[in-house]
């Protein structure tokens, strides 16, 4: 009982530290991107596609991309492209 307790205590602390350290990331790259390093934009822009560790909000994944293509990023245009192709958080085309 005692190593099942334990256990459930590391595995918490761990994910609370893996979140918190994931937030501090993001708080990062916002930074980066704003001072413009495109990559920063595309990893920032894949954290708002897939919804980890932010809240998943494609409208804002296709401005960071559009921010990134903008920045000369290839996979940031890339991104943009398969935005618009599946119609998230851009209308269609």
């Amino acid at each position: 009982m005692i190593q099942k307790l334990c256990k459930r205590i590391v595995l918490t602390f761990c994910v609370g530290i893996s979140v918190a350290f994931a937030l501090d990331v993001v708080k990062n790259l916002e930074k980066d991107c704003n001072g413009g390093n495109a990559g920063a934009c595309v990893d920032l822009g894949n954290m708002y596609d897939f919804g980890y560790p932010v809240k998943q909000d494609y409208k804002k994944a296709a401005e960071l991309y559009q921010k990134a293509c903008n920045g000369g990023d290839a996979l940031g245009c890339y991104n943009l492209g398969l935005m618009y192709a599946n119609g998230k958080g851009v209308k269609q085309d």
